[in-house]
Parts: structure tokens; sequence; C-alpha cells
């Protein structure tokens, strides 16, 4: 339980004030963002014509960029999931930009958001708290991204997708 909150304590560190690098890696999770968002609207790929659909490579790389930490083991890992959690964190924060020209949608957005990473954090502490991540602490850094990456998918189809 100790490794647990170690690791815990390093990942929240590693969230909130890890000095991020010169403006070319700003740019970088910035352009990656965007590339995300526009995976998620489904702009570029034509969703709309069923089967034949074409999706394009960049989107359906998205799933297998999830697990690019998984071969990864103590702080390279924890640093590795702590920079995919800020990059969907932008991917949520850039659709707030994208609604501010409909009134009142951004704020409405940024409201969700915030409520939303309220209940992240309530959530994968309960992971911690009754032992889920005794079996492997992989999970509870896990945890945040994959709600991240759930709730940042789902928002983004039920506004943009018919």
């Amino acid at each position: 339980m100790n490794k647990t909150l170690a690791a815990l304590a390093l990942l929240a560190g590693l969230v909130a004030g890890a000095p991020m690098p010169p403006a070319a890696s700003a740019e970088a999770g910035t352009d990656e963002a965007a590339r995300i968002a526009r995976c998620l609207t489904g702009e570029g790929g034509n969703y709309e014509a069923g089967k034949g659909a074409t999706v394009p490579e960049a989107c359906r790389a998205l799933d297998r960029d999830e697990t690019v930490c998984d071969a990864l083991d103590g702080k390279a890992f924890l640093e590795c999931v702590a920079r995919r959690v800020a990059l969907w964190d932008k991917v949520l924060d850039r659709l707030a930009v994208a609604l501010a020209d409909q009134k009142g949608s951004a704020a409405a957005l940024r409201g969700l958001t915030a409520g939303f990473r309220a209940h992240r954090a309530a959530a994968c502490r309960f992971y911690e708290r009754y032992g889920v991540a005794e079996e492997s602490p992989r999970l509870v850094p896990r945890c945040r991204l994959r709600l991240t990456i759930a709730f940042a998918r789902e928002t983004y189809q039920s506004l943009f997708l018919p």
C-alpha cells in the first residue's frame, strides 16, 4: 500500500507541478490535441458512409497510442501516463474553445469538465482505498487516463456526431 501511495504522490506531483519543456513541446502537445480532436469529431474522415467509411490512419492509431506506456515500469510508466492524461485534458479544454461561439455552451462545458475532473479524482481514489490497486499498482494511474479518454470521446461524440 505504501508503494501505491508513493506512486500516487509522484503522479500527482508530475501532473500538477511538472515543469513544461520549452515551447516546442507545448506546440507539439497542442498539435497532438488538435489531431485527436479532429479524429473525435470525424473531421477528415467519412464516418457517415457506413461500411465503406474510410477512417484516417491517424485516427485508427488513437487506441494503439494509449498502450504506449504499458511496456514501461516505475517512474517512466508514471511519467508516461501523466503525459497522456495531460494531453487528453488539453483535448477536453480544446472542446470548450471550439464551442465558444455558441452562446453559453462553452461555460456549460467548462462546468461539466470541472465536475468530471472532481469525479475522476474521487473515482480513482476509490481504487486505492479499497485495495484494488494492491494487485497491480498500475491500476490507479491508468484509472485517470481511462476515465479521461472515455469522457472526452463521449463528450465530443455527443456534441459533434449525429
